[in-house]
């Protein structure tokens, strides 16, 4: 069926947006002409691989991120 079943995307995670988030989110989206799940996924993967570069530093920087201390 698949030539690599672990390709098989099934696993989903759920956010929660305030509305403002979600009308920066769905404008962002729509200027790009691209559905929100994939621009989340594109833009998360992507985050991964920023963050396997260079973890150390990230880490440190999110830690004195206002906005990452404000959510804890």
């Amino acid at each position: 069926m698949y030539p690599d079943p672990k390709r098989v995307r099934h696993h989903r995670i759920s956010t929660r947006l305030d509305d403002y988030e979600e009308q920066r989110w769905r404008r962002m989206c729509d200027q790009l002409g691209i559905q929100p799940a994939t621009l989340l996924r594109d833009l998360a993967m992507a985050e991964c691989v920023r963050w396997s570069v260079q973890p150390d530093r990230m880490q440190q920087q999110a830690a004195n991120d206002p906005v990452m201390k404000d959510s804890a």
